[in-house]
C-alpha cells in the first residue's frame, strides 16, 4: 500500500532527479520545457580560434524554432567571470554556469571533452532523448540544420 501511494506521489510531483541546469544569466534551463526540440550543447573556450569562428553560426542557430543552442565553457569560468567572456564572445545563446550540472541534461555529456570545439545534438524529439555522436571541430549553422533534419527523418 505504502509503495503504491510512493509511487503515486512521484508520477504526480515528479520526485525524480532534476532535467535542470543553471544558465549564465541566472535563468534555469528545464527539458521538460525543451520537449520536441533538438538541445545543441557547444564546447568552447575564448582561447580556441575554430570556437570563436563558430559562435556566429550557433547565434543564428539558436533563433530556428525547435532548436536551442547551449554553451559549456571549457576552462570553467563561473559567475560575472562567465558572464563577462559571455559578452566579450557576443555569445548570444545560454552557457551553462556550472559543467558539473551537465549531467541533470544527459548522463553521458562529458565535463570537458578531449579537443575543442565539440558539439553534441541532444534530440529532445524521442522518448528517451538521444545523445549524437561528438562532432569536433567548427560546425556551421547549415551542417548542424542537416544533420538535424536528417536525424528527425529516421
Amino acid at each position: 500500500m505504502r509503495f503504491g501511494l510512493l509511487l503515486a506521489i512521484y508520477l504526480l510531483f515528479g520526485c525524480g532527479p532534476s532535467q535542470q541546469a543553471e544558465l549564465h544569466s541566472g535563468k534555469r534551463v528545464d527539458l521538460k520545457s525543451l520537449a520536441g526540440q533538438v538541445l545543441v550543447i557547444n564546447y568552447w573556450a575564448e582561447w580556441c580560434g575554430p570556437c570563436k569562428e563558430e559562435i556566429p553560426e550557433l547565434n543564428q542557430l539558436d533563433k530556428h524554432p525547435r532548436v536551442s543552442v547551449l554553451g559549456v565553457d571549457f576552462d570553467g569560468h563561473q559567475g560575472a567571470q562567465l558572464q563577462q567572456l559571455v559578452q566579450q564572445m557576443g555569445i548570444g545563446f545560454g552557457v551553462i554556469a556550472k559543467p558539473a550540472e551537465l549531467e541533470r541534461i544527459h548522463p553521458r555529456l562529458p565535463q570537458q571533452p578531449p579537443t575543442l570545439p565539440t558539439t553534441y545534438l541532444l534530440d529532445l524529439r524521442r522518448q528517451p532523448a538521444t545523445l549524437g555522436a561528438p562532432l569536433q571541430g567548427p560546425q556551421t549553422e547549415l551542417e548542424l540544420l542537416g544533420l538535424i533534419n536528417a536525424a528527425g527523418q529516421n
